[in-house]
């Protein structure tokens, strides 16, 4: 996206989050103007979830959901779905189990750019940084699923190509600086069946 449409992304998010807070029906309107004009529509569901995703054609931008009446300043986030499978459908249920106040979800491939500009977890030039910047400032669950390589500089579970180990990688919290204040470790565990904690930024 061009800095103008991030810009104006930014715009509409803004507004979107004054319109979480106040519920001023004009809030909610400008947003919706100011994000149809680079191509996203917001949409309304069970009457509590505001839905932001792209109009046709896709330009591959992400997934966004802002839950008016979340318990919890949590932010949930899916960068890799397309990579990494099953982990969007992990986030949605973490989502609304955990009541978390936004989730999102890229819409590419890390690598579908050579220049690396798709990958959101490197570049700062995505709609999907620009809304981790306005809801995901603090309190943030990012959903991630090991892949081979991976699970390799994770935690050493293959050390060379020809080597390979049956037993998957344990569920693994990590805990980059503290954790959460919104997230239930109680109800994560119930979630997952268990989980190990490790305390560090995760290598991949």
């Amino acid at each position: 996206p061009s800095g103008f449409e991030l810009d104006q992304f930014r715009s509409g998010l803004l507004r979107l989050d004054d319109y979480r807070l106040a519920r001023t029906a004009s809030y909610l309107a400008e947003a919706s103007q100011i994000l149809d004009s680079i191509g996203y529509r917001i949409e309304i569901l069970e009457g509590r979830y505001l839905l932001l995703r792209e109009n046709e054609p896709r330009n591959f931008g992400g997934v966004y959901v802002i839950d008016l009446n979340a318990r919890t300043n949590l932010a949930i986030e899916v960068p890799a779905p397309l990579d990494e499978r099953g982990s969007m459908a992990a986030g949605i249920s973490l989502f609304k189990a955990l009541e978390a106040q936004s989730l999102a979800i890229g819409g590419s491939m890390r690598t579908a750019n050579p220049d690396g500009s798709a990958d959101v977890l490197a570049s700062s030039q995505t709609r999907y940084q620009v809304f981790h910047q306005i809801f995901a400032t603090k309190e943030v669950l990012q959903v991630r699923r090991y892949t081979t390589q991976s699970a390799r500089l994770a935690g050493g579970i293959r050390k060379t190509p020809d080597e390979f180990e049956t037993e998957s990688p344990a569920s693994t919290l990590w805990v980059k600086r503290r954790l959460p204040d919104g997230l239930d470790l109680d109800k994560l565990k119930s979630l997952m069946g268990g989980y190990e904690i490790h305390w560090g930024e995760l290598p991949i």
